[in-house]
């Protein structure tokens, strides 16, 4: 039976099909990042997921985001 935290951790491809980062799926539907994979991201957007064959088109929630800080 496969890990069902690893079954959770996906690819985040922008509009090209070039990885941009890594998410971590918490519902049916929502797939968590941090501010700086999407915030240049250019859409649509794709996500990867371990075991499914092809990605699967997603929609940013900007609602739910909030820009970087840069802190050195």
């Amino acid at each position: 039976m496969p890990d069902p935290f690893v079954s959770a951790i996906c690819v985040i491809l922008n509009s090209n099909g070039t990885r941009i980062g890594t998410g971590f799926l918490i519902s049916a539907q929502l797939v968590v990042t941090c501010a700086h994979v999407i915030e240049h991201a250019a859409t649509p957007i794709q996500v990867k997921f371990n075991g499914l064959p092809t990605p699967i088109s997603a929609e940013l929630k900007t609602e739910y985001w909030k820009k970087s800080k840069k802190v050195d």
